[in-house]
C-alpha cells in the first residue's frame, strides 16, 4: 500500500511540472510578440515625429537634447582692487575715573548712561578733616596777617628789629602755603570730569573709600572715535597719511569713506603687520568702541575693464575659461580666457573677451563646446 501511494505521488508531481513548462513556453512567446508589437509602435512614432518635425520648426526644437540655462551679459566696467584689514573701533576718550587723595566717598552725583559736561562734578570724598583744618589755619593766619602788617608799620617807622619783621612775615606766608595746600587738597576730594561725555560704567559706592588707583567711573566720549586695524606689512609703501579709506561696520550695515590719520612706525614681529588708525564721524553716537570695523584701501583701479563672476570661471588642463552662448543659435561656445586681478567675487578678464558677449549662468556645469541649450525666460 505504502508503495502505490508514493508511485501516484510521483506521477502528479511529473503532471504539475508538465503543466508549470507548457505555462512558461506559452508566456515567453506572448513577450516576444509584444516587444514585436512595441518596436513597430515606435518605428511609427518616430516615422510621425519626423513628418511633423518637417512641417514645424518649434516641435522640431522639442525633440532635441537641450540643457536648459539662464545668461548673464558680460560687462564693461570699473574694476577696483582693494587692501583688507580687519579692526575695531576705539574712542579717542576713553577713561577710568581715578580719585587723587584717600578719602571715603561721600556722594556720587552721576549714573550710567549720563551725558556729563567737562568739569561737572562725578562724585565727592569726605573732606571734613580738612575742611576743620582749613579753619584752623584760616585763624591762625588772621592773627600772623595782623601781627605782620603791626610789624610792619613799626619796621617802616624803624621800631623795631628787621629780625621781627622777617619773622612775622615768614610766619604768615607760611600759614598762606599751609592753607592754599588744605584748599587743594580739598578741591581734589571733589571727582570731576575731565572732558564731556557719557558715563559709561560707575564701579563705586557711596561709603567706600577710595584710593588713588580705585577707578570711581568710566568715561566715554563718542564723539571722537577712530578705527585701528593691522596691515601686512606687505603694504608698507603703498599706504600714507591722508589717503582716502572705505570703513565697514558690519554689527551696524554701514560704510563710511574716510581718511589715514596714523601709520605705526613699528612692525609687529609675531604677525609681520603694522598698526593704522582711521578717524571716523560719529554724529549719532551710534558707532560704539570695540565694535568690529572692516578697513578697505584701493590699491587699484581699471576704467573700462572687461568683468566678470569668479563663479564662472572653469579651469581645466587647457587653462581657464568660460562658456558663452549665441542667443540666436542657441549653441554654446567656450572661451578660454586669462584673469587679472580678483575681488569681491568679481574678475577682471585680460584676454579672451571683448565685453559684448552673453555668458551662460546657471547651468554652466551641464553644457559644453556646441551644446544646444534653451535660454530661461526671466
Amino acid at each position: 500500500m505504502k508503495r502505490i501511494l508514493i508511485a501516484i505521488s510521483i506521477l502528479a508531481f511529473a503532471v504539475a511540472c508538465g503543466a508549470k513548462k507548457d505555462d512558461l513556453a506559452a508566456k515567453r512567446e506572448q513577450l516576444i510578440q509584444k516587444k514585436k508589437e512595441l518596436a513597430k509602435l515606435e518605428a511609427e512614432v518616430k516615422a510621425l515625429e519626423k513628418e511633423i518635425a518637417a512641417l514645424d520648426p518649434a516641435f522640431k526644437e522639442e525633440l532635441e537634447d537641450r540643457t536648459l540655462i539662464t545668461t548673464l551679459p558680460v560687462v564693461r566696467t570699473t574694476f577696483a582692487h582693494y587692501i583688507e584689514a580687519r579692526g575695531s573701533v576705539e574712542a579717542e576718550k576713553n577713561v577710568l575715573i581715578t580719585p587723587q587723595t584717600v578719602g571715603k566717598i561721600v556722594k556720587i552725583y552721576v549714573k550710567e548712561g549720563q551725558v556729563v559736561k567737562r568739569g561737572q562734578v562725578i562724585a565727592r570724598q569726605d573732606v571734613d578733616v580738612i575742611l576743620k583744618n582749613i579753619e584752623q589755619v584760616k585763624s591762625q593766619l588772621e592773627l600772623a596777617t595782623t601781627l605782620f602788617e603791626k610789624q610792619k608799620r613799626l619796621w617802616e617807622q624803624k621800631i623795631g628789629t628787621e629780625v621781627q619783621y622777617l619773622q612775622a612775615k615768614t610766619n604768615k606766608e607760611a600759614l598762606e602755603r599751609q592753607l592754599a595746600a588744605l584748599q587743594a587738597q580739598a578741591d581734589l576730594a571733589v571727582i570731576r570730569a575731565p572732558f564731556s561725555g557719557i558715563v559709561d560704567e560707575v564701579f563705586a559706592k557711596e561709603g567706600e573709600v577710595a584710593a588713588q588707583a580705585t577707578p570711581i567711573a568710566r568715561l566715554v566720549s563718542l564723539n571722537e572715535i577712530k578705527v585701528v586695524a593691522d596691515l601686512s606689512e606687505a603694504y608698507l609703501n603703498q599706504v600714507k597719511t591722508g589717503d582716502e579709506v572705505v570703513v565697514e561696520l558690519p554689527t551696524l550695515q554701514e560704510t563710511q569713506k574716510a581718511r589715514i590719520t596714523y601709520i605705526g612706525q613699528v612692525i609687529d614681529p609675531t604677525n609681520r603687520t603694522f598698526r593704522v588708525e582711521v578717524a571716523l564721524r560719529n554724529p549719532n553716537g551710534k558707532i560704539k568702541p570695540e565694535m568690529v570695523a572692516i578697513v578697505k584701501l584701493k590699491d587699484s583701479e581699471v576704467p573700462d575693464a572687461v568683468v566678470v563672476p569668479v563663479s564662472l570661471v572653469q579651469e581645466d588642463a587647457n587653462g581657464k575659461f568660460v562658456y558663452i552662448v549665441d542667443t540666436t543659435t542657441q549653441t554654446v561656445q567656450r572661451r578660454n580666457i586669462e584673469i587679472g586681478s580678483v575681488y569681491d567675487g568679481k574678475a577682471q578678464v585680460l584676454k579672451g573677451l571683448e565685453g559684448n558677449e552673453v555668458l551662460v549662468n546657471e547651468g554652466f556645469r551641464f553644457v559644453s563646446e556646441g551644446k544646444k541649450v534653451k535660454i530661461a525666460k526671466s
